[in-house]
């Protein structure tokens, strides 16, 4: 684990895989995996409209659909 977001009833993880995954909080079933970047992903944010990613090697920039 490298870096937790919670935003919206749900908590989002990353890890050295290059994958976020999305968990709904109150069922705690995973929700979504995806890749996300080429590099393990160190760093999750989001606000009402978007959800940031980072790794060493950039940023991603999503519209929120969780």
């Amino acid at each position: 684990m490298l870096a937790l977001c919670v935003h919206n009833g749900a908590l989002y993880s990353s890890a050295s895989d290059n994958k976020i995954c999305v968990w709904d909080i109150k069922s705690h079933r995973l929700l979504e995996s995806f890749s996300a970047h080429s590099n393990p992903v160190c760093t999750l944010a989001a606000n009402d409209s978007y959800f940031f990613s980072g790794s060493l090697r950039g940023i991603n920039v999503s519209f929120c659909k969780w």
